[in-house]
């Protein structure tokens, strides 16, 4: 796990500004598109990105505001995916649209031990205020995936991981899990701008697209 961090941040320094982001004839396979049912309903949905060929979502961070007390709160305003090789080596990180409120917290990645036994995300937990009417929404607060081989999809080796800096409202829904031989390799969010004197509520939705290739 520790190795495997490492590989990531030597990556970061590495990688050019177009690193990790569909670039002109990298056409990815999509096989599945994952979504869960409780998904916010404002705001519009932005642009997907994916990983680059043969690379695929290992690690994740989110973007966060943090309850407000008695002002307006935005909860999670974005998630950013971290890809790699099969091999273990850095491919670059995603996001689609993003909130403007909130920080970034730090990353968490699939259990890899070796270059012999890397695991990739392959289904998502999704944490979701429904509206509240008058009151303050948050809409989307909190997202996890559950990681696994891209062969042999054995439950007995699943592994959730769960990042750093998620706020507590709403429940829990799970996607459906990309097929066997795919994994996670794009995001497409759905985004509320910011409305001013308001509700604001950041992010609000997210597809999650399988890839096989």
């Amino acid at each position: 796990m520790a190795t495997f961090s490492l590989i990531v941040m030597l990556g970061l320094f590495s990688c050019t500004v177009v690193c990790g982001y569909l670039l002109p004839g990298e056409f990815r396979k999509v096989v599945a598109t994952l979504h869960a049912s409780n998904g916010g309903g404002f705001g519009s949905w932005a642009e997907p990105q994916y990983c680059a060929r043969s690379t695929y979502a290992v690690g994740y961070k989110i973007k966060v505001e943090q309850s407000q007390g008695n002002h307006d709160d935005t909860a999670l305003n974005g998630i950013s995916l971290v890809c790699a090789h099969l091999d273990g080596t850095f491919g670059g990180d995603i996001t689609s649209g993003v909130g403007n409120f909130g920080s970034w917290y730090n990353p968490v990645y699939c259990p890899h031990d070796d270059i012999e036994y890397v695991q990739i995300m392959v289904q998502f937990n999704f944490r979701v205020e429904p509206s509240q009417g008058h009151n303050d929404d948050t809409a989307a607060n909190d997202v996890q995936f559950k990681c696994n081989d891209l062969e042999g999809r054995d439950p007995a080796r699943d592994v959730v991981i769960h990042a750093p800096g998620r706020t507590g409202w709403g429940s829990w829904a799970w996607s459906t899990t990309c097929p066997e031989n795919s994994g996670i390799c794009g995001i497409q969010t759905r985004v509320e701008p910011p409305i001013g004197n308001g509700d604001d509520t950041g992010l609000n939705d997210v597809n999650l697209f399988c890839c096989k290739d």
